[in-house]
């Protein structure tokens, strides 16, 4: 894979002298990031800028921002390409390196924005530009027999977990719920119209945005049996505000997102689905793809999955152009 870098100058513009002045003032970088975090809505997303944000401070070895110069800030981006690079030490994926590098340029937006430190937006962008791989691998994603094949597993398992464990995968499949919204959907948040129609109320889904995502007929079947199956109704209030899909706890007490990771690595393995890494990103990433090959709107996938740009969805074109790739190579 032949990875893009973009050369970062040696020397950075200095901040005016007052405005380092009174950053310097400023509160630790644990306080911020504690700001910076309770923005964020995604566990995953937390879990991950915490961490990026605390191996760069260890890195530094400071505690204050305003103490963290623009040459520091491109130096450890060079540091963080470095690790990506083939036989590294400690090594990074393209992707892993990206991450950190978004949390790291959202966090010193907020150190600029409050004062806590005197660096430019320009150069904060600058310092920590982007970093990307030339090949974008295809993401993992289950074909439609592979998707039938689980399904029907789930369906005649007989397994303790069986029932759950079906609905669950096939309002993923049918939806494309992040993990973290499957495991917050309450009963409550299952909504018909005046048609008899099923929808899910997305509460606060990524970026902290609400959006409506419709059932379809056969997924709303296997969604109503599981709930009678549990002893729920749709209708009772007295069960609006237990899980949909439940933990050993009880029904007030929602699968994790680790947890449902895991359920669903055990039930594609027994399905005999051996030879891909399935994840619960992979079945919004089959969903999402599913549609765009049968003809969806680019802008209704968008809405469905909660996309806050167009462009995040055009990724799975990307994908389906490789497939399409596939058609063409060379058999010697």
């Amino acid at each position: 894979m032949t990875l893009v870098q973009t050369p970062r100058a040696a020397i950075l513009p200095a901040a005016p002298r007052e405005l380092r002045e009174t950053a310097r003032n400023a509160a630790p970088w644990q306080q911020v990031l504690q700001v910076y975090l309770d923005r964020q809505s995604a566990p995953g997303t937390r879990r991950a800028y915490q961490s990026a944000v605390r191996d760069a401070f260890q890195y530094w070895g400071t505690q204050s921002p305003a103490d963290v110069t623009a040459e520091a800030l491109a130096h450890y981006r060079a540091h963080l390409v470095a690790r990506a690079q083939p036989r590294a030490e400690r090594p990074l994926s393209p992707g892993s390196v990206s991450l950190r590098l978004t949390a790291l340029r959202g966090f010193w937006e907020l150190c600029r924005a409050t004062g806590t430190s005197a660096l430019s937006r320009e150069v904060i962008q600058f310092a920590l530009a982007g970093y990307t791989s030339a090949v974008r691998r295809p993401y993992e994603v289950l074909s439609d027999d592979e998707q039938q094949r689980l399904l029907e597993y789930l369906r005649t398992s007989g397994a303790e977990s069986a029932e759950r464990d079906y609905a669950l995968v096939a309002v993923m499949l049918g939806t494309g719920l992040r993990a973290a919204e499957v495991t917050n959907l309450q009963v409550g948040d299952i909504v018909a119209d005046e048609d008899g129609d099923w929808s899910l109320h997305v509460r606060q889904g990524k970026g902290r945005k609400d959006r409506l995502v419709p059932l379809g007929v056969s997924v709303r079947e296997i969604l109503r049996t599981w709930l009678v199956w549990s002893g729920r109704d749709m209708g009772n209030s007295s069960h609006a505000t237990s899980y949909v899909f439940f933990g050993q706890g009880g029904i007030y007490f929602p699968l994790t997102t680790r947890w449902l990771q895991q359920v669903i690595r055990k039930d594609v393995r027994a399905a005999g689905i051996t030879d891909k890494a399935i994840t619960p990103h992979s079945l919004r990433h089959s969903m999402a793809i599913g549609l765009l090959r049968r003809g969806a709107n680019l802008i209704a996938v968008q809405k469905l999955l909660g996309h806050a740009s167009v462009e995040t969805t055009q990724r799975y074109l990307d994908h389906l152009d490789y497939r399409e790739l596939k058609r063409w190579r060379v058999e010697l």
